[in-house]
């Protein structure tokens, strides 16, 4: 393989690394500015290529992190709709909460957050 084949694969790679990295750094900093008043996300991990998202939030006045995995989401093309798939966390009553009214079931999103749901694809 020639010296510039092998550049632009690694181009290519740092390029999509870096941009996933942006992409979680400004959805990072939206989700803590939506939850200022619940807590704060100290971690946040998107794979936007198997659809998956994993997260430790500090709520107010708890000393654990939740920790919280949307195994696989959907967005629907005009980014008017969300599903949440598989999700699974560290608290039971939340991971039953989440599978009784949240899992499997298609979520409107407003319009006002609508744009914001591209850093997930």
């Amino acid at each position: 393989m020639k010296l510039k084949n092998i550049l632009l694969k690694i181009v290519n790679k740092t390029d999509k690394i870096f941009n996933l990295s942006l992409k979680e750094s400004i959805a990072k900093k939206y989700l803590n500015h939506l939850l200022k008043d619940i807590g704060k996300i100290i971690n946040l991990t998107i794979d936007t290529k198997d659809k998956m998202i994993s997260m430790e939030i500090l709520l107010k006045g708890e000393t654990e992190n939740l920790e919280l995995v949307i195994g696989k989401y959907g967005i629907s093309k005009h980014n008017d709709f969300i599903m949440l798939r598989n999700i699974k966390t560290n608290k039971e009553w939340l991971k039953n909460l989440m599978d009784k009214f949240i899992a499997d079931k298609k979520l409107s999103v407003p319009k006002k957050f609508r744009s914001y749901l591209d850093i997930f694809k």
